[in-house]
């Protein structure tokens, strides 16, 4: 569960993005398979209301189709290939559902938690996810993402129950420094082009631990990359490469234990 570990807690950036096509139900199964503590994904609304499993705004990257997720339909999101543009190995992969993701998360029993991040930041979005999170009674393994102070906002002001985290906020798409005040943790990228040096990193992650924030940190895909979160103090690291990082920091003795 969330909180203070004797470790470091993993989190699977869409999967196992680096391995196996990103926000697709195999990648989720491989990285919860390993016993990942974190799977994340992200979380759009179509034109019919339903939540689909995508990073972008549109499909174009991620699929064979194009055009923006919110003015299709689901049944036209279901229609596209989700794994062609990967490899031809992943051919007829198709774009999950929040519901079909629950469904997959919830019948693991070691109790995984979950990074939500919410890519549609109207509040009907909001409220839509929430009350499927409650329906499948995993609030208290989620977190809520949002690059959006308004969203967050909102959140923390109808769901206090709710851990949110955000970005720092050279990386809010809209910010207000009172967002800051409630938020739960911090996921600071230590690859942004944002940050001119390593000091600039540390010295925001140091100011963000001393105000009790939770520091996650991305993306550890290599040792040298996981030695800076390490080394910058994170609570939790996400990688696109969850084998390699389980066996690194295992091989370190970091490794969070529940």
């Amino acid at each position: 569960m969330w909180g203070k570990h004797d470790g470091i807690q993993l989190t699977a950036h869409r999967g196992i993005k680096g391995l196996i096509p990103e926000n697709t139900i195999p990648s989720f199964r491989a990285a919860l398979d390993l016993g990942v503590d974190v799977l994340e994904y992200d979380v759009h609304m179509s034109r019919d209301r339903e939540l689909a499993i995508m990073h972008d705004s549109t499909v174009d990257r991620t699929t064979d189709g194009s055009g923006a997720i919110n003015f299709m339909t689901l049944m036209e999101i279901k229609q596209l290939d989700a794994g062609i543009k990967f490899s031809e190995e992943y051919r007829g992969l198709r774009v999950p559902t929040l519901r079909e993701t629950l469904e997959l998360f919830s019948s693991y029993d070691y109790s995984p938690c979950q990074i939500v991040e919410i890519k549609d930041f109207r509040p009907e979005v909001v409220d839509a996810v929430v009350a499927m999170l409650e329906e499948y009674g995993l609030i208290e393994r989620t977190v809520i993402e949002a690059g959006d102070a308004p969203t967050i906002l909102y959140l923390q002001d109808n769901y206090p129950a709710i851990r949110t985290l955000v970005f720092p906020p050279m990386s809010m798409k809209r910010l207000y420094p009172e967002v800051y005040e409630r938020v739960w943790g911090v996921a600071v990228s230590i690859v942004s082009r944002a940050f001119k040096s390593g000091e600039q990193i540390r010295a925001l992650c140091d100011e963000f631990a001393a105000a009790g924030k939770e520091l996650f940190l991305f993306c550890g895909d290599n040792a040298e990359q996981i030695e800076q979160c390490i080394e910058y103090g994170a609570a939790n690291i996400t990688t696109n490469f969850a084998p390699f990082a389980i066996e690194y920091l295992a091989g370190r003795g970091l490794r969070a234990r529940g």
